[in-house]
């Protein structure tokens, strides 16, 4: 893609983008072996679709409609697009066995306090921690917060710092 004059963003190094002529840009973004391009363009992306298919094979899915777990919902008439991960964070849920347990309306309520674990853990509370997918479950959250839940990272943060020694122990 250097080769072609695109840069690479300091930001993210998945992604790629070109100016094209005025303010226009075609972005570029690849994830293992998921691609995405964007451009107002279409003969643009058209045009780096096809320079990518005689470098490697690949597949044209056309329209985006999801990427990464990312479900993406353009509404043309209003000029919006929403980003979406319902179907990622509900299987989160069902992973780990979350299903029934009861929502709230903030990540993190006032009641709720955390607290350093001061001397050893009983050993019936230390081994049950260790079947307990703590890390996996704000890993699964710290995915949403970076994708399109910024409003849960004070949250997942608070929780995070206690992944050392995680206890059944509140404050």
């Amino acid at each position: 893609m250097l080769k072609k004059s695109y840069k690479r963003s300091n930001f993210d190094h998945c992604v790629y983008y070109k100016q094209l002529q005025g303010n226009q840009y075609i972005y570029l973004l690849i994830y293992v072996d998921d691609m995405l391009i964007t451009c107002r363009d279409k003969n643009e992306i058209r045009k780096l679709t096809m320079y990518l298919k005689s470098e490697f094979e690949m597949k044209d899915l056309g329209e985006a409609k999801r990427i990464l777990g990312i479900d993406i919902i353009r509404d043309r008439q209003k000029g919006t697009i929403t980003l979406l991960q319902f179907e990622y964070l509900k299987r989160v849920v069902e992973v780990f066995g979350m299903e029934n347990r009861k929502p709230i309306s903030t990540p993190i309520p006032p009641y709720f306090k955390l607290c350093v674990v001061k001397g050893e853990l009983l050993k019936d509370e230390e081994k049950y921690m260790k079947g307990v997918p703590y890390s996996n479950v704000v890993d699964s959250l710290i995915y949403a917060m970076i994708g399109i839940r910024p409003d849960i990272a004070y949250g997942v943060s608070l929780v995070r710092r206690f992944m050392g020694r995680p206890s059944l122990e509140c404050c």
